[in-house]
């Protein structure tokens, strides 16, 4: 697992700024799907800047993919 630094970390940055974009780790989502009309513009030239190209016109196929990722991970916490 990840170290207690790791997560103290990530809980008090979340617990400083809850739900605000680019400020909560828990609210990063670009790797799966973007929303918004400023976010999914943001995350494409961040990508081509890393050599990555996700298809965001594509998300709402494979969100299903992964949503049981994230419906086993809220069980879990």
């Amino acid at each position: 697992g990840a170290s207690a630094d790791w997560w103290n970390n990530m809980h008090f940055q979340h617990h400083s700024k809850p739900n605000v974009i680019d400020k909560d780790p828990d609210t990063r989502v670009e790797p799966i799907f973007v929303l918004g009309d400023k976010i999914p513009i943001r995350a494409a030239h961040r990508n081509a800047k890393y050599g990555k190209n996700l298809p965001y016109n594509l998300q709402y196929l494979y969100f299903f993919i992964g949503k049981d990722k994230y419906i086993v991970k809220s069980f879990i916490l």
